[in-house]
């Protein structure tokens, strides 16, 4: 399945730059399809916000179709 994925802020970005695209089986969890199309490793994953259609979603979630991903930092103030 293809997946398209968004980076809005201030994020490390990979070389392809502020939107990936990528393929990945059906089922894969969100942490890997951040960790193969980004590079990010799991504690960088920890301060990510990930959106699907206005949802937030859990690094453990399975993704089963096609989509578009919104990845932004996590952020706090006070």
């Amino acid at each position: 399945m293809k997946i398209r994925i968004e980076l809005l802020g201030p994020l490390r970005l990979p070389p392809g730059g502020r939107v990936v695209e990528g393929s990945f089986r059906r089922g894969t969890s969100l942490r890997t399809i951040l960790g193969r199309a980004l590079g990010y490793t799991p504690e960088e994953m920890r301060s990510l916000a990930v959106v699907q259609d206005g949802r937030a979603l859990h690094l453990d979630s399975k993704l089963t179709s096609e989509t578009a991903l919104k990845v932004f930092l996590r952020m706090g103030g006070g």
